[in-house]
């Protein structure tokens, strides 16, 4: 459905930009490198080298020089299906944390044909070279047709994984997946890599409590074959270039953090053209595309979206979101200097064929790729005026130790950087690590030009303890069930047995299962914990909500819990408490007639967390959970 938008600025802009944005920047394209065998996608993972796709199934590293390493970074030839057209090694996406971790994420048909979305591992000994054994496929989507087969992703800046699903092929999305929310195809998957195994699904994802596992992952709908799409490194804004049916082709556009269930509209419509209303709502519900042009041969017939430029060799390209036409070549610039204000003007073809995608470096310096030639070119502007940016929102709170400002440029311009007006003695690199709150600036100087950037304001903030109570160790497949608490309040729970924050034994069945509680502080502050509980027959142990009566409060307790139950005959009461050690913190025994037995100790000085209450009641044995918290 549509949503109001409303554009969030979350990064620091040069003042100069402005007065940038009323002219087409000219630019030029010059070849940076050659003899690659059908080049798909070019990107980097966060420093100066670039990682070029190749169809077939190899990703090769080349330097800023051009240079190409002698072995490919990674083949999997064997394991992609290039013999379609539209089939093969299609895409590719490095972790934010890729330093730390070492994943990255890769988009392939597989030699049935299906799309295969897998996460592989750097090796341990060669930074060049990565493990092809690996891999870990996370989900793998069956494809219908050989084309329509999307195969972009990327991270967009909430950390999240975005995946471009085309509508499965054939024309006209005859079976109507792109509609359908109960198929991937024709959707934007998003998914949370760092909230289970093989991944979770955002809290924020429109349908993450919906019991559909399919839909879950959904977060745009509408989509015929969004072959490219990419995040503006500045301020998080998505851009799409939707390939058309046989009329239209068509970008759009979502300023960061506005829609979150995005539908583009399509087999409804095309571009802006009704194509198939059969069942669909009024146009007004779907989100529009901000630019359409003619699918007539002579201006294009196959969308190939880009970028926006952010690097700070050209100024006057700054802001300039970059697409092309796969059969005409022709360069289009679209800017977006308000909300809602779009201005796109058409430049002459630069190729009168094969241009397959748009590549970005690590420095924001912007690339094109040929397909059939095997060319890459570098797109230059003939102003070579620098732009200061820093890519940061233009305030942050950040959750860890330290914190890398990053300035737009290249190591070869000059930088200073400034803390509240103040040059910071030896900040003069293109990159800086700040370890304390407060408002920073850099200075730029290339050419004999110079520029200052918008302030950024940095503010440091602890980590986030994330917790889970309630959860035993131990469980009987007759047990009601637990609810759990996870802390801070507002994350969510990951694994089997669960029925919302419920623990359900008996859906989870005997054996151990961990459970995992994730949450994300808003910031991009994300911590998770895990526990892992036993469940069994336990034949003769029953819940303590089986006794007569039974309650047991507060739970979580603060200073003291308290529980009772009823009894009907005179009996044996025995009682002991266990922390997740098995230490026993708590016990007692006592002979009760009859009516109503009750116990309260106290608990503040125990450390918070999990203990388990153990009852024997006329010599059945009984066992309840309760949490402890300060």
């Amino acid at each position: 459905m549509r949503k109001l938008r409303t554009l969030i600025c979350l990064a620091a802009m040069a003042s100069a930009a402005t007065a940038l944005d009323a002219q087409p920047a000219q630019v030029s394209f010059n070849l940076f490198d050659n003899g690659y065998n059908e080049p798909v996608f070019l990107t980097h993972a966060g420093d100066a080298r670039m990682f070029v796709v190749e169809k077939d199934g190899a990703i090769k590293i080349v330097d800023q020089n051009g240079n190409v390493n002698g072995t490919p970074f990674m083949d999997i030839n064997t394991r992609v299906g290039s013999g379609g057209n539209e089939q093969g090694l299609l895409g590719l996406a490095f972790h934010p944390k890729y330093k730390e971790n070492g994943y990255f994420y890769v988009n392939y048909t597989n030699n049935s044909g299906s799309t295969v979305i897998s996460r592989f591992s750097v090796s341990t000994g060669n930074p060049d070279i990565a493990d092809p054994n690996s891999e870990l496929i996370m989900m793998t989507i069956s494809q219908p047709y050989s084309n329509h087969n999307g195969g972009c992703l990327n991270f967009g800046h909430d950390g999240y994984l975005y995946i471009g699903m085309g509508d499965g092929g054939s024309g006209g999305d005859p079976q109507n997946y792109a509609q359908s929310s109960n198929s991937r195809l024709g959707k934007m998957l998003r998914l949370d890599v760092d909230g289970g195994t093989p991944y979770g699904i955002p809290p924020s994802n429109a349908y993450q409590n919906t019991g559909n596992p399919t839909q879950k992952e959904i977060w745009a709908y509408g989509m015929r074959n969004p072959w490219r799409f990419s995040f503006d490194r500045q301020n998080g804004d998505l851009w799409i270039g939707d390939v058309g049916q046989d009329a239209w082709e068509e970008v759009d556009h979502l300023p960061f953090n506005s829609d979150q269930a995005p539908n583009f509209g399509w087999r409804c419509y095309e571009g802006n053209a009704p194509f198939n209303t059969s069942g669909c709502q009024a146009q007004s519900t779907y989100d529009p595309p901000i630019y359409v042009y003619a699918n007539n041969g002579s201006t294009g017939c196959s969308m190939t979206g880009g970028y926006i430029y952010r690097g700070g060799l050209y100024g006057a390209m700054n802001g300039v979101y970059f697409h092309t036409d796969y059969c005409t070549g022709k360069i289009w610039q679209t800017r977006n200097p308000s909300p809602s204000n779009y201005t796109t003007t058409q430049g002459a073809a630069f190729e009168t064929y094969d241009l397959v995608s748009f590549g970005e470096d690590v420095f924001g310096e912007l690339y094109l790729i040929g397909i059939s030639s095997g060319n890459i070119w570098r797109i230059a502007d003939t102003s070579t005026a620098p732009i200061a940016m820093i890519f940061s929102p233009a305030s942050i709170t950040v959750c860890d130790s330290s914190y890398e400002l990053r300035a737009a440029g290249t190591p070869s311009m000059s930088f200073q950087w400034q803390l509240n007006g103040n040059d910071i003695v030896g900040a003069d690199t293109l990159v800086h690590t700040i370890t304390q709150s407060g408002t920073y600036t850099v200075i730029v100087s290339n050419n004999g030009y110079t520029d200052t950037s918008s302030a950024v304001t940095v503010n440091f903030a602890a980590v986030p303890v994330v917790g889970i109570l309630t959860l035993d160790s131990a469980y009987c497949t007759v047990d009601p069930g637990e609810v759990l608490i996870g802390q801070p309040i507002g994350g969510y729970f990951l694994g089997s047995g669960l029925s919302g924050s419920n623990f359900v034994p008996a859906n989870a069945g005997v054996g151990t299962h961990t459970i995992t509680y994730a949450y994300d502080a808003g910031y991009g502050c994300k911590g998770q914990s895990q526990l892992s509980t036993v469940v069994s027959v336990c034949v003769g142990l029953a819940p303590a909500d089986f006794l007569p009566g039974f309650a047991l409060y507060p739970n979580p307790a603060t200073e003291q819990v308290s529980f009772r139950f009823d009894i009907d005959a005179p009996a044996e009461v025995e009682f002991a408490v266990f922390d997740l050690t098995g230490r026993n913190v708590e016990q007692g025994r006592s002979s009760v007639l009859m009516g109503t037995f009750q116990h309260a100790f106290d608990v503040q000085d125990l450390p918070a967390g999990l203990y388990t209450l153990r009852l024997r009641v006329g010599g059945q044995a009984y066992t309840k959970t309760f949490g402890v918290t300060h």
